[in-house]
């Protein structure tokens, strides 16, 4: 729960400046704190939420085709690689903090949903396989 909780910290702390130079021209928008806390509300509460579900539905997915682990190292699977990408979602708020929208932040995006896929795949065979006798 840890892992989970640090790395969506983590990556709040990456959407902070993205969400301060936004720009607020409608009349009837929002105030930046109310942006910021509603951010800081859904990645600390409702994203692991999210997590946790996403795990146990991966958990049964895998245990369809022969997965021989257990829930818990599901869990571990999917939180350490939340944890192990979100650094490169600080890098993903510099790029949108320095460039704006465009091609350098979908390519930042790109790289980001490779990581974590990758990583999150590797974790959960390394999870779901039998242990060594």
């Amino acid at each position: 729960m840890i892992y989970l909780l640090t790395g969506c910290l983590i990556i709040f702390i990456g959407q902070v400046p993205g969400l301060l130079n936004m720009p607020i021209t409608a009349p009837d928008a929002p105030p930046r704190e109310a942006l910021l806390g509603i951010t800081f509300f859904a990645w600390l509460f409702v994203w692991p939420l999210i997590f946790y579900l996403l795990a146990a539905i991966s958990h049964l997915v895998v245990r369809l085709f022969g997965g021989k682990g257990s829930n818990l190292g599901s869990r571990a699977a999917l939180f350490w690689t939340v944890l192990a990408v979100s650094p490169l979602m600080l890098l993903r708020g510099m790029v949108e903090t320095g460039f704006g929208p465009g091609t350098e932040l979908l390519a930042v995006d790109f790289v980001v949903g490779l990581a974590f896929c990758a990583l999150w795949s590797i974790s959960l065979f390394e999870a779901e396989t039998a242990p060594a006798s």
